[in-house]
């Protein structure tokens, strides 16, 4: 005879399947969700997405993935965005807005992690779930969430562990720990999340190999451009510099453009992201090594648990850090079949 349920966790239970209608099967990190057929959500929900820029793809990705999921579970959506990675004031009025459209949930790409504060505060004062996508706001922690709803995102320190290993294999093929040589660091925006993080993973992957030496760790802003710029004023100032760590593929692939046209593609070059220009880029040989961060499974986890919270179920975590996934030329293909699903490759 089965145990007798209570009327509380009967209503729970009926909470819950009234708002996740929709989702057939969960297959995934710490939600597992995988979108299937069925009925959207009785009420129709509505939920906002603030992106850093639309003139990167890995951004673009994660678009992509919130308008097919509108598409799928029925809610209504919103999508706005900076045109580049420096403008967090932009971003907390474009959650006010949202706010004032009558916004339930909003997922936000936060510019800075200081400055987009007001924003997340904001939100809870008008009882709106705002969840931060990619990069972290300011006095949250995996210990510790206090103005996020929810968080999810790459595992920065595990992709500049990553990179750092692979740099080292490269230089050392039989045995890295001996690995030699100049390193240059690239840097994202000062005071994002994700700068902080991914040079804390370098340094980290760093002091495994002490026959490496960090002679150059300047800004590029995570702008192509500026990688470019980079790229020259680092083999001006170190012109034996044998590895390029880039924070973004945008900056990798400026950076790439410089040395063709200085005929030092000797030097090695990483990313991250896995844009994809950059695996067309690792296809040729060019470019040694980015990170898949998982733009669009960033997107689908943060929309369950935006649905979850809206049914008022308490999550089993707040922080969630996706496994960072190296990709070289020996893998690439897997990244580019994803990026086709996605519509983003033409080869």
């Amino acid at each position: 005879m089965m145990p007798a349920i209570s009327a509380k966790t009967l209503a729970i239970f009926i909470v819950v399947l009234i708002a996740v209608a929709g989702i057939a099967a969960f297959v995934g990190y710490q939600y597992g969700l995988s979108v299937g057929g069925g009925a959207a959500a009785k009420k129709r929900y509505k939920i906002g997405l603030v992106l850093k820029t639309l003139t990167n793809p890995y951004f673009i990705e994660m678009q992509k993935e919130f308008l097919r999921l509108s598409e799928k579970l029925g809610f209504e959506a919103r999508v706005l965005s900076t045109a580049t990675e420096q403008e967090v004031e932009k971003q907390v009025s474009m959650v006010e807005d949202l706010i004032a459209w009558g916004a339930d949930a909003i997922l936000i790409t936060p510019d800075d992690s200081a400055g987009i504060v007001p924003a997340f505060k904001a939100c809870r004062e008008h009882g709106v779930i705002c969840i931060a996508i990619d990069t972290p706001v300011e006095g949250d922690s995996p210990d510790n969430v206090v103005l996020a709803d929810f968080f999810i995102g790459p595992d920065f320190v595990d992709a500049g562990e990553k990179v750092v290993d692979y740099v080292a294999k490269l230089l050392s093929p039989d045995d890295p720990s001996k690995a030699e040589g100049k390193i240059a660091i690239f840097l994202g925006v000062p005071g994002a999340g994700s700068t902080i993080l991914k040079l804390k993973g370098i340094r980290k992957g760093l002091s495994k190999y002490p026959g490496l030496e960090v002679v150059f760790n300047q800004t590029g802003m995570y702008e192509r451009a500026r990688g470019a710029s980079l790229a020259e004023d680092l083999l001006s100032a170190h012109p034996d510099v044998v590895v390029i760590i880039s924070q973004n593929d945008l900056m990798a692939l400026g950076a790439l453009e410089r040395l063709k046209a200085l005929k030092r593609m000797d030097i090695i070059v990483t990313g991250m992201d896995a844009i994809p220009e950059a695996c067309m880029s690792l296809l040729r040989g060019e470019l040694k090594a980015t990170i898949n961060q998982r733009g669009a499974d960033q997107v689908r986890e943060a929309i369950y648990a935006a649905y979850k919270l809206l049914a008022g179920v308490e999550l089993d975590k707040k922080w969630v850090d996706l496994p960072a996934e190296l990709i070289t030329k020996e893998n690439v293909v897997m990244r580019i079949e994803k990026l086709k699903e996605l519509g983003m490759w033409s080869s």
